[in-house]
């Protein structure tokens, strides 16, 4: 496989990641509201149905952001961008220069 193709398909997989997230997290909202909306119904706390509500939205967004992260990761280490960028002329083992 050329290196170009795999960067391809990091990029499109990271791009898809993207996606899943942000519906991830539109979905998420709304099965936290109905979590917290139930909890306030059969406990009648407003603090407990908050603290359900954040809880149960982390829940069901955690394996969606954390395969995003993974992807963008492996997308950034491939192509070298952002934290693995290495400016031109710099050795590959070489320190990044002071700011």
């Amino acid at each position: 496989m050329d290196d170009r193709d795999r960067l391809e398909q990091l990029k499109e997989r990271h791009d898809f990641d993207r996606g899943a997230i942000g519906a991830a997290e539109d979905l998420g909202w709304i099965i936290a509201c109905l979590c917290g909306v139930l909890a306030y119904d059969f406990w009648h706390s407003w603090l407990l149905s908050a603290v359900i509500l954040g809880a149960s939205y982390f829940v069901a967004t955690f394996r969606y952001r954390k395969s995003e992260g993974t992807a963008e990761d492996a997308y950034y280490r491939a192509a070298g961008l952002g934290k693995y960028y290495t400016p031109t002329g710099t050795p590959e083992g070489a320190p990044p220069p002071a700011r």
